[in-house]
């Protein structure tokens, strides 16, 4: 599970103004070893890692941040915020991960479409408007309309959903976290779970268990 996710979207361990948790896909991290890596596992592998990380997410993370002080506490968090950082991929690339891209994007929609809150994509290279053209159609209308294309300084829009303090330097703002990293929690969520458990976990009731 822990390796899993360098292939996938990444809690940063941070969350929007709203609570929502900030999650944030560099496809540039995803180099050609780990493109290898990524061709080299049977397709039902793939899928299985995307629903386990998906189930970390609803059964963890979002458990958790509704458990934290949110502007809206009789609502549960429900839904993400992801940055999906384009920065330095091609065009090579981008085709080369296109089975992969897509068979995450269309489980997610099938499957969890519920949890996409705002999906903000930055640092489009120059050929972006050709490849969105053929990648949007992974997506319902519902999801496409959460989608926001921003330009080379996205900072001003993305510190309009996200405090300069949580969110990443890269894309504006005083957070020191790298899309490498572990989640960088802060003050808060260290208070009520002390550490980012390891592996698979859930939270109820206020608690971290194990399963």
């Amino acid at each position: 599970m822990e390796s899993s996710r360098r292939f996938y979207p990444r809690w940063t361990g941070r969350r929007d103004k709203q609570g929502l948790p900030v999650y944030v896909y560099r496809l540039a991290s995803l180099d050609l070893a780990q493109r290898k890596e990524l061709d080299a596992v049977s397709s039902e592998r793939r899928y299985q890692r995307i629903i386990v990380l998906y189930e970390a997410m609803i059964r963890f993370v979002l458990p958790l941040c509704t458990y934290l002080p949110h502007p809206s506490p009789e609502a549960p968090i429900s839904s993400v915020t992801t940055i999906i950082d384009l920065e330095q991929v091609s065009l090579t690339s981008m085709w080369s991960l296109r089975s992969h891209l897509q068979q995450a994007s269309v489980m997610a929609t099938a499957n969890y479409p519920e949890t996409l809150n705002t999906i903000a994509v930055v640092n489009c290279p120059s050929f972006f408007p050709t490849i969105w053209n053929w990648i949007k159609n992974w997506f319902d209308e519902g999801t496409r309309n959460k989608i926001h294309i921003l330009g080379k300084d996205p900072g001003d829009a993305l510190r309009e959903l996200i405090d300069k303090m949580d969110l990443p330097q890269a894309y504006g703002g005083e957070l020191q976290w790298a899309f490498e990293d572990d989640p960088c929690l802060d003050g808060v969520i260290l208070g009520a779970i002390g550490q980012l458990p390891r592996g698979p976990a859930i939270f109820i009731n206020g608690k971290v268990d194990k399963p």
